[in-house]
């Protein structure tokens, strides 16, 4: 993941693949393992400073 100063935060494949991991191998609701992601990548989201949100993802596994 990644917060461009722009106030876009880029999502990879392999972190929502980390985030799947955490809820299905250590049973961690969604948010809490987003907030540990977030955590191991030293990336801070004070309130207000994510404006949209980019998947970047092959077309065919896109989420949206």
């Amino acid at each position: 993941m990644q917060l461009t100063e722009q106030g876009i935060l880029h999502i990879k494949e392999d972190d929502i693949s980390s985030l799947y991991c955490y809820r299905d191998l250590d049973g961690m609701a969604f948010d809490a393992s987003l907030l540990f992601e977030l955590q191991l990548q030293g990336l801070t989201l004070p309130q207000g400073s994510v404006r949209a949100i980019q998947f970047d993802f092959e077309a065919e596994e896109s989420p949206l």
